[in-house]
């Protein structure tokens, strides 16, 4: 039986270590968002794409000639991504999602961005819920793990 290859060298593999936070090179250099933060960028992708199809339809009424232009629409993919986000977004309005960012970010924690964004999609209640999410917190202070959390689930409690 032919032995199937793995998508990656191993040895890459094996330097990548979540207690450590240590991530691949290609995910070292990017920009974490969270869930509410993914749809609020979707939503104004969205709006803009529908703006951008008003605008051809109305330059359509007046200008016969334009059957070559390529129609906008929204894709199918955006709609349903846009959906999802709806459903596991934890903070609702951009004010909210803007304040938790900051909030993270503050935090003398030294919290990495991917940390920061997955506090904002988990939103644990205890340090050793958000230990067990991520092994890379477990270095980090109790007591100032709890005040960041005790924040973000303020922040969540206070939006509605």
């Amino acid at each position: 039986m032919e032995r199937l290859s793995m998508p990656y060298d191993m040895d890459e593999a094996q330097d990548e270590d979540a207690s450590n936070l240590k991530l691949p090179e290609d995910l070292e250099d990017v920009k974490y968002f969270n869930n509410s933060e993914v749809h609020i960028l979707l939503e104004e992708v969205k709006k803009k794409r529908l703006q951008e199809a008003e605008k051809l339809a109305n330059a359509t009424e007046y200008d016969e000639n334009l059957d070559d232009v390529p129609q906008i629409g929204i894709p199918e993919i955006l709609d349903v991504t846009l959906d999802y986000t709806e459903q596991v977004r934890l903070f609702k309005s951009e004010t909210s999602v803007n304040a938790v960012r900051r909030m993270l970010s503050k935090y003398e924690l030294g919290l990495h961005p991917f940390e920061q964004a997955t506090l904002a999609n988990l939103c644990p209640h205890t340090p050793e819920e958000a230990q067990s999410f991520m092994p890379s917190l477990e270095n980090r202070s109790y007591a100032d793990l709890m005040l960041v959390l005790e924040d973000v689930c303020l922040k969540r409690s206070l939006q509605y």
